[in-house]
C-alpha cells in the first residue's frame, strides 16, 4: 500500500493558484484563525494539503503543503485506520510538515478542491439545537448536508462518508465545528465559497445593539501583578458585558479550537474574588491558570502569554458568540468529547507547533477584527 517506492526525491510545491486561495482565506478572521481549517488539491494521484499546524495565511511566504499518495490514502480509510495519512506521505512534500489530521477527509470528498473552514457564521448557526433548520433557507439551491458532530479524524471522516453515500454534495455543515466544501477547480471553489459566505451573513447577528463598553480602570486593577491583563479589542469584552454572551461562554464549550486552544468553558472571575486565589484552588485541582477570565460587566482579562494561535481562537469566540441568534438554544460539546480531544495526540501536536509562532504584537491584533 505504501508509496515510498515510486516516491519522487526532490520537493515541489502545491499550485500556485492554491497557495493564493489559501493565503486570502488565511486573511480572513470570519473564515478561519490561526492554524485551523484546511484546503486541498489533487492533481493526477497527489493530494496536496495544509500541514498540521501551519497557518493557511502563511501559503504565499512559506511551505504550508505536504503531499500524499491519494489512492494509498482511501485505501487505508476503507480499512478504517485511523491515520491513514502519515504512512503515505511524499518525499516531494517540504521537510518537517505532518499531514493534516482531517487529510481523510480531503481525500474521501470526491472533488479536486475541497475547503475546510472554521467559518464563524457557519459555527454560530452550527451550535443552535434547530441549527439544520435555520440553514435550510439559507442554503436552499445549494447541494449540502447537514452532519451533526463527531470528533474530528476518523471518526468524522467515517461520519461525511456516510453523508456522501446519500447523495451528491458539494456543502457540508459540521455541527458545533465548521463547514467543508468541494469544487472541480480553484476558480469554482472561490465562487462557491463566496456564494456561501453571502447566504450564511443573511439575517440579524445575535446582538441588535452595542454591548455596554468595558470598565477597563477595573480590569487593570484586578489584573495588577497577576499573569492577566485587559483584552486588546473592544469586541473581545462583549463576552462579559453583553448578558447573553457572557451566559453563553461561561456554560460549555461550543466548538473543537475552542477546546484545544482556550480550553472548555471560559471562567468567570467573581465578585470579591481574587486572582490569586482564583488560580491557587485551581492549581488544587489540578489545573493551570485558565487563558481567560470573565468580570461579568467589566470585561475579559487574558493570559499575558497567549500564543499568537490562542490569541486567533479568542478572536474566533468573540465573532462567534457575537452572531448566535438572539433566540435560538445552544448546544455544547459534551465534556466526554472535550475531554477527547484534549487527549489526542494530534491536538497536542497542533498546540506545541502553536507555540513556536511568532506573537503579532498587541496594536496588530487590536485592529484584526473585521
Amino acid at each position: 500500500m505504501s508509496a515510498s517506492s515510486t516516491r519522487p526525491s526532490s520537493e515541489a510545491h502545491a499550485p500556485w493558484n492554491l497557495r493564493r486561495l489559501a493565503a486570502r482565506i488565511g486573511g480572513d478572521m470570519t473564515l478561519v484563525q490561526g492554524a485551523g481549517g484546511n484546503i486541498s488539491v489533487k492533481t493526477d494521484k497527489t493530494l496536496w494539503i495544509k500541514a498540521s499546524g501551519t497557518w493557511l495565511a502563511k501559503a504565499m511566504s512559506e511551505s504550508i503543503f505536504s503531499a500524499v499518495a491519494l489512492d494509498c490514502v482511501r485505501a487505508r480509510i476503507a480499512l478504517g485506520q485511523a491515520d491513514p495519512a502519515s504512512a503515505e506521505l511524499l518525499d516531494i512534500s517540504p521537510h518537517g510538515l505532518r499531514p493534516s489530521i482531517e487529510t481523510g477527509l480531503h481525500a474521501l470528498m470526491p472533488h479536486a478542491v475541497v475547503m475546510h473552514l472554521h467559518s464563524v457564521d457557519a459555527i454560530a448557526l452550527g451550535v443552535c439545537e434547530d441549527g439544520m433548520a435555520r440553514l435550510s433557507h439559507r442554503l436552499e439551491g445549494l447541494a449540502w448536508a447537514w452532519v451533526s458532530y463527531v470528533q474530528p479524524g476518523q471518526p468524522l471522516t467515517e461520519a461525511i462518508r456516510q453523508a456522501l453515500g446519500h447523495a451528491a454534495v458539494d456543502v457540508l455543515v459540521l455541527a458545533n465545528h465548521g463547514v467543508v466544501l468541494g469544487a472541480e477547480s480553484v476558480a469554482s471553489a472561490r465562487l462557491l465559497l463566496d456564494n456561501l459566505v453571502r447566504r450564511l451573513r443573511q439575517g440579524p447577528h445575535q446582538s441588535q445593539s452595542p454591548a455596554p463598553a468595558a470598565n477597563l480602570e477595573k480590569l487593570r486593577k484586578l489584573g495588577q501583578n497577576t499573569l492577566y491583563d485587559p483584552a486588546p479589542h473592544p469586541r473581545l469584552h462583549a463576552m462579559a458585558t453583553d448578558l447573553r454572551q457572557f451566559a453563553i461562554a461561561t456554560a460549555g464549550t461550543l466548538y473543537p479550537d475552542h477546546a484545544v486552544f482556550l480550553g472548555p468553558a471560559a471562567i468567570e472571575l467573581r465578585s470579591g474574588q481574587l486572582i490569586s486565589t482564583l488560580i491557587a484552588e485551581r492549581a488544587h485541582a489540578g489545573l493551570g491558570p485558565p487563558k481567560l477570565l470573565l468580570v461579568p460587566e467589566a470585561g475579559v482579562l487574558i493570559r499575558n502569554d497567549l500564543s499568537a494561535g490562542e490569541l486567533a481562537m479568542l478572536e474566533c469566540l468573540a465573532l462567534v458568540l457575537s452572531r448566535i441568534p438572539q433566540d435560538a438554544s445552544v448546544r455544547y460539546l459534551a465534556d466526554t468529547d472535550v475531554k477527547a480531544l484534549l487527549s489526542w495526540d494530534a491536538e497536542k501536536y497542533r498546540r506545541h507547533l502553536d507555540q513556536q509562532q511568532e506573537l503579532p504584537s498587541l496594536h496588530h491584533r487590536a485592529h484584526s477584527l473585521p
